[in-house]
């Protein structure tokens, strides 16, 4: 019992920072975009930066890749997907 409360205290704080991190994302592109970019373009580049960000951290943290709970790597993944929509948006 002890560690199925652990896993979903773990997940929920990284569904958390997921929230807010995509939260800022989208106020930052959509206040700091300039006439000659798109804010799907901003959103594709930060999702990218944080995706970086979240693997150099996940190194540091020396988390596994496949564990049993969400880590940093889990939440690069999901930002890369998000990039990666982001930038067929702009392109379609």
């Amino acid at each position: 019992m002890e560690t199925l409360l652990a896993f979903v205290l773990a997940s929920t704080q990284v569904i958390n920072r997921f929230l807010l991190r995509m939260a800022c994302i989208i106020l930052f592109s959509f206040a700091y975009h300039g006439s000659d970019r798109s804010p799907w373009r901003v959103v594709s580049d930060l999702s990218f930066v944080t995706a970086f960000t979240c693997v150099v951290l996940a190194l540091l943290l020396r988390e596994r890749k496949f564990g049993d709970r969400l880590t940093n790597w889990d939440e690069a993944a999901a930002y890369i997907m998000i990039g990666l929509m982001a930038r067929a948006a702009v392109s379609a």
